[in-house]
């Protein structure tokens, strides 16, 4: 999973805040750190760090592919029998993908092809596999035949033999990359990350055909879904800027707590969203605002015990203490959320 920065291309840190350890594929890990693309710098410093810290674990995904290649062939033939089926989710996903495109565009500059970046994936095989160039009228065709429309923009009704086996053709390329992803994380018992706006795909692979091997992965899928949008839209803000805030985080105890938020708002399917946030920061300003207003008499009680000489020392030990003990039942309730902004902070000393 990554972001796109000023600087380039990073990991995007929110998500993987739920897990404490990450696996890469080597290759892929080799590609990034070898790479003198000044845009990968940030994934390259990112990989770098967590490694270093114990974050990040290097596999080769090779032996994992082959042993799930036979029954992802099998699954992904089956799956798209009718292809039709996922045209809404893949043109869903690529909107998404459109909507990164001008940062894209901004940050790997002349590595940008404007004819091929913003094609579907599978479409893009498809064309290049067929004339091995991108013809825009055939682009064009086939968006509309993956759309259902006619070329007139009406539905379309009658979907001759034709028609299905060139949308197979389309669809087959993504749900293959989805079926081989998936079969690397059954064998891992680990959850596959990927971009946010993939994750409907995702969902419908795992209801086809393989929640019987894990019959809990609809509720990790909807935590990085939860951890994802919370940072995207909700505390954007508060979203780690760097390797060393993301190391921060994971190592303060407080971690915990804002997973069982996560796995909290997933199962109970809590929508998160600005005005989520919103009214959250106010509970917690007017929790802050309880504490000052205890806090204020608990002076005035200490003042009034100060009068007396002897119990003088008394009542700043009360003072101190029952301050304490306020500030620790005020934070207790959102103490996950005390946790990113205590880490949030520009110094990465």
């Amino acid at each position: 999973m990554y972001r796109i920065t000023s600087d380039g291309i990073d990991l995007d840190f929110g998500p993987l805040l739920l897990f404490d350890r990450a696996i890469v594929d080597k290759n892929n890990y080799e590609f990034i750190t070898y790479s003198d693309k000044r845009y990968l710098k940030p994934i390259k410093e990112s990989l770098r760090v967590l490694r270093e810290e114990g974050f990040l674990e290097i596999l080769d995904f090779k032996p994992y592919l082959t042993t799930s290649q036979n029954e992802s062939i099998h699954q992904v033939e089956e799956a798209v029998y009718d292809p039709r089926i996922w045209t809404p989710g893949i043109l869903r996903s690529l909107k998404g993908w459109e909507h990164q495109l001008p940062s894209l565009r901004n940050v790997i500059g002349k590595d940008y092809d404007p004819k091929s970046l913003h094609l579907e994936f599978g479409l893009y095989v498809y064309l290049m596999k067929k004339d091995n160039r991108i013809i825009l009228t055939e682009e064009e065709r086939l968006m509309r035949l993956m759309s259902g429309v006619n070329k007139n923009g009406s539905p379309k009704r009658k979907w001759s033999l034709k028609d299905m086996d060139e949308l197979r053709d389309i669809v087959k390329p993504t749900v293959s990359y989805l079926y081989t992803n998936i079969g690397i994380s059954e064998q891992l018992k680990a959850p596959f990350v990927d971009v946010d706006f993939s994750s409907e795909l995702y969902n419908m692979v795992y209801m086809k055909s393989m929640r019987h091997l894990n019959p809990d992965v609809s509720l990790t899928t909807s935590r990085i879904e939860v951890a994802t949008k919370l940072f995207n839209v909700a505390i954007h803000h508060l979203r780690p800027k760097n390797p060393l805030q993301m190391m921060r985080i994971l190592k303060d105890k407080r971690i915990s707590e804002f997973r069982n938020y996560i796995s909290l708002v997933a199962k109970n399917g809590f929508d998160i969203d600005a005005n989520t946030m919103n009214e959250l920061l106010i509970e917690v300003i007017k929790a802050q605002q309880e504490m000052q207003r205890k806090q204020q008499k608990l002076k005035w009680a200490v003042r009034m015990i100060s009068l007396f000489q002897p119990l003088a020392p008394l009542g700043y030990w009360v003072e101190d203490q029952s301050t304490s003990n306020l500030q620790k039942n005020t934070k207790k309730n959102y103490n996950w959320l005390y946790a990113l902004i205590d880490n949030s902070g520009d110094n990465d000393d």
